[in-house]
Formats: C-alpha cells, sequence, structure tokens
C-alpha cells in the first residue's frame, strides 16, 4: 500500500532508469469497491502534462535507501518506445479528490480528503480508501517523516472508497450514471442528518440523486429549514407530486412553512381528498396528536360479517402496518374496538365482527397533547393508538415513532445505533498503510 502524497513529485523512470519526468497525478476508473488506476499523468521534461497508461507500469519501488525517497514509478519500456498523450478536462483523476468535501456514507459525516490510499488489487492498481484527519494532512503538507515527527504513531483516519460519496458534482454524475450512488442506500434519517452538514448547492446535489420516495422520505425527515429550502428551490409540479405521495400529516407539516399565497395555491392545485386530508390536520394545533395522526386507516362497520371484512381487505390490499390495528365502527363512524387479525381469519364466514371485535380499548382525542400521548404509548405498551373527536369519531391514528420523534431531543434522533458496516467488512489499519509495495 502506498499512499498519493508519498508518489506525488517522484521520479517516473524508463526501463533503462532513465528520469522522463515527475508524477503529478494519476487518473482513475470509479468503481463500485474500489476505483482503478488508469494513468499516470507526469511533467515531462518539457514542462507538459503527459499521460501514459498504467499498463506500462512495471513497479513502485521503495528507494529511501539510495536517495532519500519514497518511492520513484519504475515503467517498463525504453522513453523511445512510450507514446505519451495529453490530458483531456474532465477526467476523473487522484487529485481532484484532496481538499474535497465527501461523504462518508458508513460514518454519516462529512468530512474533507487529505490523502489518497492506494494498493494492488488482483492485478489492478486501485484507489483503495481515502485518508482524514490531523496525521493525513501533515503528511501531505510536510512529508511522511517530518508528519511522523509532529504525530508520533497516530493511527491514519481511512474510510474505505466503498464508503465514499464525493460531493464533486463531475464525480457524482459518474456515480449516478453507474447507478452506483450509495447515499441512495442509506435510510432517509441518515440522509436527512447529513444535509445539516452540507451547503445549499450540497443538498440540492445529494436531493436529486435520489428517486422520487426515497426523495420524499427525506424531506419529511429534515428540519425545518432544510424543508424550507427544498420548497423554495423545487418547481410546482415537483412540490405537488411528493405531497401527493406521502402521508396527509407529513404533507400538512411541508404545507404549513409555506406562505399563505403559497399554501392556498398548492391546496387548491391537489386532489380534493387529498387537500380535505390535509386541510382536516391542518386544523389542529402543533401541540395535539391530531397535527400528527394518520388519517389513512381501516375502518370496519361492526354490521360486517367476516366474510365482508375478508373480501375489504382482498379489495384494500393494505399494509401489514394497517391489518395490525383494525378498527370497528358503528354507522355514525363511532369508534367501538378492534378487530384482532387471529379472529377474523379463524372464524366462521357469516360470524359478525361485532361478536369478534374486542371492545375494551384505548384510545385518545384529537386534542391530547403529543407528550400525553408519548406517555399512555409508553404505559400500556402500544405502537398505534386510534384517534378520536369529542363525539368519538374516529378519526385517525397516531404511531409510536411518530410521537416519540415529536418529543425526543435532537441530539438523540442524530444518534446512529447500529453497528457501522466497515466492521462488519473488516477494514482495519494496521499501521503498516504507508509502506510502498510493487506494482505490475
Amino acid at each position: 500500500m502506498v499512499y498519493f502524497s508519498q508518489l506525488k513529485g517522484k521520479p517516473v523512470l524508463d526501463s533503462a532508469d532513465k528520469k522522463i519526468g515527475i508524477l503529478v497525478d494519476m487518473g482513475f476508473n470509479d468503481g463500485e469497491k474500489y476505483a482503478e488506476i488508469s494513468h499516470v499523468i507526469y511533467i515531462s521534461k518539457n514542462n507538459y502534462r503527459k499521460k501514459i497508461p498504467w499498463s506500462l507500469v512495471k513497479e513502485i519501488k521503495d528507494s529511501t535507501k539510495t536517495r532519500g525517497l519514497e518511492a520513484d514509478i519504475h515503467l517498463n519500456s525504453l522513453e523511445s518506445e512510450i507514446e505519451p498523450t495529453f490530458e483531456k478536462e474532465k477526467e476523473f483523476t487522484v487529485s481532484k479528490l484532496i481538499d474535497k468535501q465527501i461523504i462518508d456514507v458508513d460514518g454519516l459525516k462529512v468530512v474533507r480528503v487529505n490523502d489518497v490510499f492506494l494498493g494492488k488489487v488482483g492485478c489492478m492498481f486501485c484507489i483503495v480508501a481515502v485518508c482524514v484527519g490531523a496525521k493525513s494532512l501533515l503528511r501531505s503538507l510536510a512529508g511522511e517523516k517530518l508528519s511522523e515527527t509532529f504525530v508520533g504513531k497516530m493511527k491514519d483516519h481511512i474510510i474505505p472508497w466503498e464508503f465514499v460519496e464525493s460531493l464533486d458534482p463531475e464525480i457524482q454524475k459518474l456515480h449516478i450514471k453507474l447507478k452506483k450512488s450509495k447515499i441512495a442506500d442509506l435510510h432517509p434519517a441518515d440522509i436527512a442528518d447529513l444535509m445539516e452538514d452540507l451547503t445549499y448547492k450540497e443538498r440540492e446535489l445529494v436531493f436529486n440523486s435520489l428517486d422520487r420516495d426515497k426523495a420524499a422520505k427525506t424531506i419529511i425527515e429534515s428540519e425545518p429549514e432544510i424543508q424550507k429550502s427544498f420548497l423554495k428551490s423545487m418547481k410546482m409540479n415537483s412540490i405537488l407530486e411528493i405531497l401527493e405521495n406521502i402521508p396527509p400529516n407529513h404533507a400538512a407539516d411541508l404545507i404549513s412553512l409555506m406562505t399563505d399565497d403559497m399554501k392556498n395555491e398548492i391546496l387548491h392545485s391537489m386532489k380534493p381528498e387529498s387537500a380535505r386530508r390535509v386541510k382536516e390536520i391542518l386544523g389542529y394545533t402543533d401541540t395535539s396528536v391530531g397535527s400528527i395522526m394518520h388519517t389513512e386507516f381501516i375502518a370496519i362497520p361492526s354490521s360486517y360479517t367476516a366474510e365482508n371484512t375478508i373480501e375489504l381487505m382482498r379489495k384494500l390490499k393494505p399494509s401489514s402496518d394497517k391489518v395490525y390495528r383494525m378498527y370497528v365502527v358503528d354507522e355514525k363512524q363511532k369508534l367501538l374496538g378492534y378487530l384482532p387479525v387471529g379472529n377474523l381469519v379463524t372464524a366462521p364466514a357469516d360470524e359478525k365482527i361485532e361478536k369478534l371485535m374486542k371492545n375494551k380499548i384505548i384510545s385518545m382525542q384529537t386534542t391530547t397533547s403529543k407528550e400525553d400521548a408519548a406517555k399512555a404509548l409508553v404505559k400500556y405498551n402500544l405502537f398505534t393508538v386510534p384517534v378520536v373527536d369529542e363525539n368519538g369519531v374516529l378519526k385517525g391514528v397516531v404511531k409510536a415513532n411518530d410521537v416519540i420523534s415529536e418529543v425526543l431531543p435532537r441530539a438523540w434522533k442524530r444518534k446512529r445505533y447500529f453497528a457501522p458496516e466497515r466492521r462488519k467488512h473488516g477494514f482495519r489499519n494496521n499501521g503498516n498503510a504507508s509502506k510502498p509495495v510493487q506494482s505490475n
């Protein structure tokens, strides 16, 4: 393994050990786990930047014993046999990564690249990782030996290439083209956290790399200020598309951030039923569960039979979380109880739902505070609770995760609660990273 800082500025020698130039950069082709080095770029004796394919490199040889240098680049051909070419303007090169902000999608943080870690992978020479932190910064500025004098045996902070997402627009375009954007694989809540550490342009770049569903969920999880910035930059059709495809309570949250004129325009442009649900939620105070309840739920008439109910389920094709709690209502939509799935599937086809339901049910009113709702959910160990108005009419359902996210401190929500992928993949810096290796 070798660092880019150890190679930059070092001699490029032909097969007769004749110096043909000084290495200044390396071209690469991005990959899923590694980025293969494709070219060596050097300054020739007549001060032109030239490039040659990596296939001409015979080895990278440690030369500290002879001239005090970390490494020389030895070629397998004579200078007279080499036909160098010139760089293209938008080629991807290692030096373009240096000093750039990147996203560590494993550690979920934005960091700045100080150095690049290179190594042999099979028959290829590749970017294996990027280096961040004090040691790599000192090494890139002052050289390996001087940096060791300052920081001693401090370990490098290394991020494997498979966990790197560049914020460089050109490399981002490549990621999207290859359909290998690593950010898109993250949970929307984690992407939302990252957004807080990015500039407006970087947020826009990341957001545009997401598909519609992930983008909508990311907006939902983002802080209000970030939501506002997104809404200001989006076209009306894009806003409507997102609002029509997220739960009404979340749509109401986003609409509440808009100006009155924009709010009215959006509500007027939405589908009538969607607009009605959003308006209903906007009518509740921010501190009440009515403002965060889901208005999409399964309400079974008590007069239905088991067969009627199963036919309804086949028609609706509800998600598993909705089937978990099916509520029973009378002809005026008043909440009577809930229907356990087990009771339904084992009952005779003509059994009335009013005989299968459980009428002892915990509910809360639309005006119940979020704090009281959280206490009730914890006390009774509930995942969902039905929400009724003052007349007992079922108006919605509040979920434990929605309530808890409202009352938890922000710092708790930003913490990541599972082991980093890097540990699972077993990538470790064993302290020998700075030792050059031979390459062919």
